[in-house]
C-alpha cells in the first residue's frame, strides 16, 4: 500500500516536469529524456521510466525524438512531450498559469498573453476568483 502511494507521487512528479517543460517558452519543442527528469526529481532512472510508460499508456504523454543542430553536427535527441490530453488537465492547467504569472511579472505584459497553449481563459478567470475570495 505504502509503495503503491508512492509510485503514485512519483508519477505525479514526473507529469508535472513534463508540464513544466511543455509550458517553457525557450525549450518546450524539444522533448525532455527521463534521464533529466529523474535527476531533478531525484529518482532512479527506473522509477522515472516506470513512471513515463504509464503516463504514456494513460495517453498523456508520447515518446518523440527530435535531431538537434549542434555545432553544425546533427545530433539524435529521445524524450517525451505532453499529449493534448495532458494539456487538459488540472496540474497542466496550474502549471501554465504559474509560469505565465512568473513571465508577466518578469517581462510585462498581462497574465493571458503569457499562456502559451490556448486553453480555455474562462478557466482562468475563475481561478482567479477563487483565489482572492
Amino acid at each position: 500500500m505504502a509503495n503503491e502511494k508512492r509510485q503514485k507521487q512519483i508519477k505525479i512528479k514526473v507529469f508535472y516536469q513534463l508540464c513544466q517543460h511543455d509550458c517553457d517558452f525557450m525549450s518546450s519543442w524539444i522533448p525532455l529524456p527521463t534521464t533529466v527528469i529523474a535527476r531533478i526529481i531525484n529518482v532512479s532512472l527506473y522509477q522515472c521510466r516506470k513512471q513515463m510508460q504509464r503516463l504514456v499508456e494513460d495517453g498523456l504523454a508520447v515518446s518523440c525524438s527530435a535531431i538537434l543542430d549542434k555545432e553544425e553536427s546533427l545530433l539524435p535527441y529521445r524524450g517525451f512531450k505532453i499529449t493534448d490530453k495532458g494539456r487538459s488537465t488540472g496540474i497542466y492547467k496550474y502549471t501554465a498559469l504559474k509560469s505565465a504569472r512568473i513571465c508577466a511579472e518578469c517581462f510585462g505584459g498581462t497574465v493571458e498573453s503569457w499562456l502559451i497553449n490556448d486553453f480555455d481563459t474562462r478557466w482562468l478567470s475563475n481561478q482567479d476568483r477563487r483565489t482572492t475570495e
